[in-house]
């Protein structure tokens, strides 16, 4: 009788799982500066999770406000009515809290 017979493993199923989904481009993002704050509009993404805005000031100031899937416009106030306004950007969020490419906003003035 001796030793019994090795058995070599068996491959049933393979499973690779998918990868992080990306967050949709943001269309269509405005920013107006008026009386000392800042009002940064864009169009709804489909999927988005929610959205992340950024409005840079010439002196140095960086303000950013994460927003719910629902937004579509922010007003940042209490800028002072001498800001004036360097970039504003805007960036959809995944549900996997992955940011999207980034939207500049193109400043209309009032």
């Amino acid at each position: 009788m001796g030793q019994p017979p090795t058995q070599e493993p068996i491959t049933i199923a393979r499973y690779r799982a998918p990868g992080v989904a990306a967050a949709p481009q943001i269309r269509g993002a405005a920013v107006v500066l008026r009386r000392g704050a800042a009002t940064v509009r864009w169009r709804r993404a489909r999927d988005a999770a929610g959205y992340v805005v950024t409005v840079a000031l010439r002196d140095g100031r960086v303000l950013t406000r994460s927003l719910g899937r629902n937004a579509t416009s922010v007003t940042i106030r209490g800028l002072g009515s001498r800001a004036r306004l360097r970039r504003a950007t805007v960036r959809s969020r995944a549900a996997t809290s992955v940011l999207g490419p980034t939207a500049v906003a193109r400043s209309r003035r009032r």
